[in-house]
């Protein structure tokens, strides 16, 4: 849907439970999605189900970073950061933050 509100940011929140290939464990991630001058307001039903696919996924915190900001990106074009959280992974507590930039 064409932002046609005038809608200068959107926050996300969602929860991803994944395999890391590196730490040979299962983690959860908290995550938030923060996008910033959308151009599209995205489905926010949609942005679920994206998230949802994740879920069960062999990849470590980096790369469910980046998949998960270009996924967002793709459905908005704004400036999206991703943020995630992850308390109950082998090693102590990390913050991973990725930016990407629409077109």
């Amino acid at each position: 849907m064409k932002n046609e509100y005038d809608i200068k940011e959107i926050t996300m929140h969602g929860r991803v439970r994944a395999y890391c290939t590196m730490g040979d464990g299962y983690f959860s991630a908290d995550v938030t999605m923060h996008v910033e001058n959308p151009v599209e307001i995205p489905d926010y039903i949609e942005v679920d189900k994206k998230i949802a696919a994740y879920d069960g996924s062999h990849l470590i915190l980096e790369e469910l970073a980046f998949g998960i900001a270009s996924d967002i990106v793709e459905m908005t074009s704004g400036l999206v950061t991703v943020t995630l959280c992850c308390v109950d992974a082998l090693h102590g507590p990390v913050e991973i933050i990725a930016q990407k930039a629409g077109v």
